[in-house]
């Protein structure tokens, strides 16, 4: 009994060591030690790791028992040492993937052949260059979160999407290279009801785009009405897509972000959208007009030929969002500007006359203070530091 005891243990440290061998010391793993100046230290290790299998063999051959005492204990800390050495393979080895990745996100990428033979992976932690360049990456349909850009060629194509629909997050760029509706719907974005954020983007520097062709593609690639988190950016139409205000399209919508849509003109009527809490429009530079809900916040950017903003049961917004743009050129010489708050009377919509602004830094405060006095639009400009409210929520006397 103790004899094959002795031979189990010979032969679990023989298989841990051709483990080690045959997965570490591959021609990769060879001239990335030498990239790195290793490559003497890990062939002495290698020359080791042959003696100790020669040692294995020879105690093998002469049928050592186990109830030698003293050798035991040897072939239980030479089983010790190779699981520590087993332990430095496997750091050197994530040390040699971590800057291959690095690398590959500065260079040419490769990503392990056969990846997409995941079909069970849920999460991928990698840059978007990783997501990107997985080939046949539709066949990971557990996969949760994903960066897709669309190619010309098949394992790149929309089309890929179609049976991912345990998608929460995902982004599809290089849209321009979709020509139409129905290769549009080949994504099956509608039928992908756990998804909570979407984004879409064409590369509005590419030459060639068409208006009705961009305008084809963004009807083809709605989404399911569960959708929270909708951006859209460098599309070329000049008119929304029908399902961004139906009645029964994506009325789950919480925010909603469009940027550098050069040609779009009439924003749709978001009044559809009984959710929608953040609206951002930035270098939409066409548009005139714009009609909103009762938001909890609007961000304009780069708006040239905006001249009017309706908010919630016909109020009239522009002069207010005016004073805001005013206040904001006047102070960007003090430092980035964060946030500007107008004060308004809710009942009449007019405006109070004092406004809040927060610097990104507290230093800003008395380049900003400097101006107090100055003229804007024929208004004379007090400007005083706003104190925090004292913190009442304990009862009278507390601070």
């Amino acid at each position: 009994m103790t004899g094959l005891i002795g031979t189990v243990v010979d032969a679990a440290i023989g298989w841990l060591v051709q483990s080690i061998l045959g997965s570490f010391f591959t021609g990769q793993m060879e001239a990335w030690t030498r990239e790195i100046g290793l490559a003497e230290d890990v062939e002495n290790l290698k020359l080791e790791m042959r003696n100790v299998e020669m040692v294995l063999a020879a105690a093998g051959r002469r049928r050592i028992e186990i109830e030698n005492k003293p050798l035991a204990r040897s072939l239980d800390d030479l089983k010790e040492l190779i699981y520590d050495s087993e332990d430095v393979m496997d750091e050197l080895d994530y040390y040699r993937l971590n800057q291959q990745i690095e690398e590959g996100i500065q260079g040419n990428l490769d990503v392990p052949t056969g990846m997409n033979n995941l079909v069970n992976l849920r999460h991928l932690i990698a840059h978007e260059e990783v997501h990107q360049a997985i080939d046949c990456v539709g066949n990971m349909t557990s996969l949760q979160e994903l960066k897709f850009k669309v190619e010309n060629f098949g394992s790149f194509e929309i089309g890929q999407l179609h049976s991912m629909n345990e998608l929460v997050l995902l982004g599809i760029s290089q849209l321009e290279n979709v020509k139409t509706k129905e290769e549009a719907r080949g994504a099956n974005l509608i039928d992908k009801e756990y998804l909570e954020t979407l984004s879409l983007s064409w590369d509005d520097s590419s030459t060639g785009l068409q208006p009705e062709i961009a305008k084809d593609v963004l009807e083809g690639l709605q989404p399911h009405q569960s959708l929270k988190t909708l951006e859209i950016t460098g599309y070329g139409g000049s008119t929304s897509p029908t399902w961004l205000s139906s009645t029964f399209s994506v009325t789950s919508l919480q925010i909603l972000h469009l940027e550098q849509c050069r040609e779009w003109q009439v924003l749709p009527s978001l009044e559809m959208l009984p959710f929608l809490r953040k609206l951002t429009l930035t270098r939409m530079l066409d548009v005139a007009e714009i009609s909103v809900p009762s938001l909890e916040e609007l961000i304009l950017i780069d708006m040239p030929k905006l001249q009017k903003c309706i908010g919630s049961y016909g109020m009239e917004l522009t002069s207010h969002l005016k004073i805001q743009s005013s206040l904001q050129m006047h102070f960007s010489s003090c430092g980035e500007i964060t946030r500007v708050s107008v004060l308004k009377d809710y009942e009449t919509g007019a405006s109070k006359r004092r406004a809040y602004m927060v610097f990104s830094d507290n230093s800003f405060l008395s380049k900003a203070m400097e101006l107090s006095g100055s003229d804007v639009g024929g208004f004379s400009l007090f400007v005083n530091e706003a104190k925090p409210r004292p913190d009442n929520r304990d009862g009278p006397g507390s601070r």
